[in-house]
């Protein structure tokens, strides 16, 4: 377990030193807290649209942190054969998988923080109130971006940047209209409706981890609903994890 956190570590040190992180970070941010002041809005909708607006650049910039730094987790460190000296030591290609998706996760947590913070305040400002709901939705939405952190590192343990950047992108458009797909399906004949349960079956149903409708809008969650989904979020990114270390131990390096 020390060798699966010193990789963690390392790899959360390294990715908070990406230009690409503080850039992607400062801007949404920057939407965040610029998205208090748009006039063009009525009063009576601003309050509504700065938390629908600012939920959307959360969730927007939380994938585009998964895609620029999961996706190059595992083909970056080949590429510069750093990952050749790692393995040389007394470290299985498994702990070295696990310590570099849980550095990733903690910087995504980081960001998350610094943006649902961000969220909190401008909501306070504006609405004289702090909404704990707000706090709820980041997280949910923390967790949500976790899964696909853990697709994007299937698709890295055996392709290079530019397919696993595709890959996670499709995944992420299918996994959120799985269910939908399954019920268009139904009547179609045998061929379409199998095809949609094996997509139910492997993509994650991200629309499970999509509460922000309902948070935004103080609708209640049934705590049974919300237990049952994080239980699968979890789940999901252990199966993924545990596909990618198959694949990982099985792939031979030049």
């Amino acid at each position: 377990m020390f060798r699966v956190l010193a990789i963690a570590k390392a790899t959360f040190v390294e990715s908070v030193r990406d230009r690409v992180l503080y850039g992607i970070l400062l801007f949404a941010v920057g939407i965040i807290l610029c998205s208090a002041f748009l006039d063009a809005v009525n009063v009576g909708d601003r309050f509504k649209f700065l938390r629908d607006f600012t939920a959307a650049s959360i969730s927007f910039f939380g994938l585009a942190i998964c895609i620029f730094l999961g996706v190059g987790l595992v083909s970056k460190e080949i590429e510069r054969r750093s990952l050749y000296w790692l393995l040389v030591k007394p470290l299985s290609r498994s702990q070295f998988l696990l310590g570099k998706y849980l550095g990733l996760v903690a910087l995504l947590f980081l960001d998350f923080l610094i943006m649902g913070a961000g969220f909190l305040l401008v909501s306070h400002a504006l609405e004289r109130t702090w909404v704990p709901a707000y706090g709820a939705l980041t997280l949910l939405l923390f967790l949500k971006y976790a899964v696909v952190t853990s697709v994007s590192i299937v698709f890295s343990t055996f392709s290079g940047q530019t397919l696993s950047v595709i890959l996670t992108l499709l995944v992420y458009l299918v996994a959120h209209s799985t269910a939908h797909l399954t019920r268009l399906a139904e009547g179609q004949g045998w061929f379409t409706e199998t095809v949609a349960g094996i997509a139910y079956r492997v993509f994650p149903n991200l629309e499970r981890l999509s509460f922000h409708a309902r948070l935004l809008h103080d609708i209640r969650i049934p705590a049974a609903e919300l237990a049952w989904s994080v239980a699968y979020g979890l789940a999901y990114i252990a199966a993924a994890l545990g596909v990618a270390m198959l694949v990982f131990k099985e792939r031979e390096f030049n």
